[in-house]
């Protein structure tokens, strides 16, 4: 592993992504918790997913016009996007409000579709073959790490406070994943 973590960039892009991964853990449940919570409804809560999956249907789609761009500026610049996709949680206040995080569900989908899309070509650049295993299984380990206790932790964080807190802190990750990136 410590020849990944002694090419250049390498260790700020991790650090950029462990940021950025810590906060989509701690949100991935949040979304539904949430509208469960407004309306009472399992079915409406379930829905979120499906707003949060849909953008994956277009994924071979965007690779295809993604594998044209500069990845670290799409790395950067989608790391912002999502943060200003997320603030909008920050108005949901009542029932009226569901399309508001299913919006942002929506939004969060294409971030997981854009962001790794834009990883895996930074990666091949950044990285000699050799070490691409090395750096992917760093990688790797911190999103699966992070997944368990990630969604628990934004299920306490969201019963502690509400939403708003778990919403500004995913907006953190991603501001700070751009601004180390």
């Amino acid at each position: 592993m410590k020849a990944a973590f002694a090419q250049p960039g390498f260790t700020r892009l991790f650090a950029g992504l462990s940021t950025s991964m810590l906060g989509d853990s701690i949100m991935l449940l949040v979304l539904s918790i949430w509208v469960k919570t407004l309306t009472g409804s399992s079915a409406m809560a379930g829905f979120t997913f499906f707003f949060m999956c849909l953008p994956a249907i277009f994924a071979p789609l965007a690779g295809a016009w993604l594998d044209r761009v500069r990845r670290k500026p799409l790395l950067v610049w989608g790391n912002i996007g999502s943060a200003v996709a997320v603030m909008p949680l920050l108005l949901v206040r009542d029932a009226g409000d569901v399309w508001i995080i299913w919006t942002v569900a929506m939004f969060y989908g294409v971030s997981f579709v854009v962001l790794p899309a834009g990883l895996n070509g930074l990666l091949k650049e950044l990285m000699p073959d050799d070490l691409l295993v090395e750096a992917n299984s760093s990688l790797q380990t911190v999103k699966e790490s992070y997944r368990l206790f990630g969604p628990l932790l934004g299920a306490a964080l969201f019963a502690w406070t509400g939403g708003w807190l778990v919403a500004l802190v995913d907006v953190a990750t991603f501001l700070i994943a751009a601004a180390v990136i």
